[in-house]
């Protein structure tokens, strides 16, 4: 989830429009209001990161972003699905776990099959004189 992200509604709104549109703002809902002022009277210059007071301002933009609250409920919910998916992951992997060492057994007792066999035919080269059989 990528965090705050401020998207300008209206740009370059004149002061006194502003004021108007300021009187209308809900202070409730998903989504909160930000002005940020703009064109500098002349003479004045824009502060670190495109600050710039009120008085010497000509126009402002409006932002919207979520509300803490909203953006935390919207995290929560991501949150939620992904430890599902978690869960479903840590239950597929173990069962292929269980998998792999159920055919490990297999092996396992393949390969002592193979041990015993390969004594009994030892045994029987030994009982018939022959040459001892390396494998």
């Amino acid at each position: 989830m990528k965090s705050k992200i401020y998207q300008a509604v209206f740009k370059n709104v004149p002061l006194p429009l502003m004021d108007e549109l300021r009187k209308y703002a809900k202070h409730q809902g998903v989504y909160s209001t930000r002005w940020k002022m703009r064109k500098p009277i002349p003479g004045q210059k824009y502060g670190w990161g495109g600050a710039l007071k009120r008085e010497n301002a000509t126009a402002a933009d409006l932002y919207v972003d979520m509300t803490k609250y909203h953006l935390y409920k919207k995290v929560c919910e991501e949150n939620r699905e992904l430890s599902s998916w978690n869960t479903d992951l840590v239950k597929e992997n173990h069962a292929h776990k269980e998998k792999i060492a159920s055919q490990l057994r297999a092996c396992q007792e393949y390969a002592v099959e193979l041990e015993k066999l390969r004594r009994v035919v030892m045994a029987l080269d030994r009982r018939q004189g022959g040459e001892r059989r390396s494998t």
